[in-house]
């Protein structure tokens, strides 16, 4: 188990308004079974409903006891995973969207 301090590393513009959302959210990352920040590759913290709000990138690197973060205006399109793999997550952005129009 990790030790209690989290230290949140930013990359491109700091956002320190964000820190104690980002705070819990880590914390609920490491109750749920993370055990380091390395074991963290990619985690998108969502900032809003809709699937175009912006997003908190979150990971670790390899020996190295912070995590990292980066604030997106909004999701990039070149995702790391192609949404035809996971159909659920594929119909949930397409209920979001429906609901915005």
């Amino acid at each position: 188990m990790m030790a209690q301090s989290i230290e949140i590393i930013w990359h491109g513009t700091p956002v320190p308004e964000l820190e104690p959302k980002i705070q819990t959210e880590l914390a609920e990352l490491i109750s749920g079974g993370l055990e380091k920040p390395s074991d963290l590759i990619f985690h998108n913290f969502f900032l809003g409903e809709k699937k175009d709000d912006p997003i908190v990138r979150l990971w670790g690197e390899e020996d190295d006891h912070r995590f990292h973060a980066e604030y997106l205006s909004r999701l990039p399109d070149d995702s790391v995973f192609d949404l035809d793999d996971f159909p659920n997550i594929r119909e949930a952005l397409e209920k979001i969207e429906d609901a915005s129009d």
